[in-house]
This record gives structure tokens, C-alpha cells and sequence, in this order.
């Protein structure tokens, strides 16, 4: 039983998703923006336009 615990937690630990994730949204007035977070840095970030994403991406993966 023990074991079966550590090796579900050896399986959480060792398959964490650090790929950022984007989401596209709307406000209450139907306008587009962009909602951004990334899991290595536990940072949520809030864009207008899907250009802002791209560079925000390109930055992140030029670290």
C-alpha cells in the first residue's frame, strides 16, 4: 500500500506539465484578450493580442 502511494507520486512528480498554456477570452463587452501562464514560473500574465503571445512565448523559450 505504501509502495503503490510512492509510485503514484513518483508518477505525479516525474510527469509535471511545465509547458506554458494560453487561453483566449472574451470580457463582458465580446473584446478578445489573451491569458497566459507558465507552470516553471507559477506566473499568470494577461495579453490584447495574440502577437503579445507569440513574443512572450519566444522570450520564455530564449532563456
Amino acid at each position: 500500500m505504501i509502495l503503490s502511494a510512492l509510485n503514484r507520486l513518483w508518477q505525479t512528480i516525474t510527469t509535471i506539465n511545465v509547458e506554458p498554456r494560453v487561453w483566449k477570452k472574451h470580457d463582458r463587452y465580446g473584446n478578445v484578450y489573451w491569458r497566459t501562464y507558465d507552470p516553471a514560473t507559477d506566473r499568470l500574465a494577461w495579453f490584447d493580442t495574440e502577437e503579445e503571445v507569440r513574443r512572450w512565448i519566444e522570450e520564455r523559450y530564449a532563456q
